[in-house]
């Protein structure tokens, strides 16, 4: 790993701070990103302390050190290239002309290139007028509404703003004329009382309503992984049983 730079996101977690101090020992000059901003410091001052180089700004972002020298290009659905600050889907270039290659299925091998060597991981995001690189969300979680992309990240880091939200998850579920609608399952605070209404209006105020969920359903829990992961499409699978 010595001198290459390596990105490592979550890095104030348990996991991700192990990660990176050891690859800091290792030599890797480091770019890191979390949303715990003073658990990342403490990372940072780690790592350093090991004589590395540490880039840790656009704490939201992947690192433009690790990230830029691959990203390739963001298009839009028909493969266009899009411009800065567009969201689309993401591509990066393999220098060997590999890419990507799914074990026993070529298909999706295929399905993942624009052409050899370019490839997506399925990520959504833009890169900035400074070349940061966003990842935003997932391709496989958009939601396709009345012909409209919809990205559930972008509802649900309004949403979990609202005080009567421990925990939100935004979902495609069947619409019998948009053929999808967006669907907010949200875990709410303890001992709080807001209603379905009010939270989706909290988001309404907040965001393009068409960019909003239109329904909610309160949830005890949102089966998240201890890496804090959601297994959206076993969220969505019973609201797609009879659809």
């Amino acid at each position: 790993f010595r001198d290459r730079v390596v990105a490592v996101t979550g890095a104030a977690s348990g996991i991700g701070r192990a990660l990176a101090v050891e690859l800091a020992g290792r030599g890797a000059h480091l770019a890191l990103s979390d949303v715990d901003d003073a658990g990342l410091a403490d990372t940072v001052g780690r790592c350093e302390g090991r004589g590395v180089k540490v880039t840790a700004q656009h704490l939201d972002v992947a690192g433009r050190e690790a990230v830029h020298r691959w990203a390739d290009r963001v298009v839009d659905d028909h493969g266009r290239p899009v411009g800065p600050d567009v969201e689309g889907r993401l591509y990066f270039r393999d220098s060997t002309g590999r890419g990507v290659v799914y074990h026993n299925d070529p298909e999706k091998s295929a399905a993942a290139h624009l052409e050899p060597g370019v490839f997506t991981l399925g990520e959504i995001g833009y890169v900035d007028a400074d070349g940061f690189v966003y990842i935003t969300d997932r391709f496989s979680d958009m939601v396709v509404s009345g012909g409209v992309n919809l990205y559930p990240a972008e509802a649900e880091n309004v949403l979990i703003d609202h005080p009567a939200v421990a925990d939100v998850a935004c979902i495609g579920v069947p619409h019998a004329e948009m053929g999808e609608e967006l669907r907010a399952l949200v875990v709410p605070e303890d001992g709080t009382t807001a209603t379905a209404e009010e939270i989706l209006a909290f988001c309404r105020e907040r965001l393009s309503t068409y960019k909003c969920p239109r329904s909610l359903d309160f949830v005890t829990d949102l089966g998240r992984t201890t890496m804090g992961k959601v297994d959206k499409r076993a969220l969505r699978a019973p609201y797609w049983v009879d659809a």
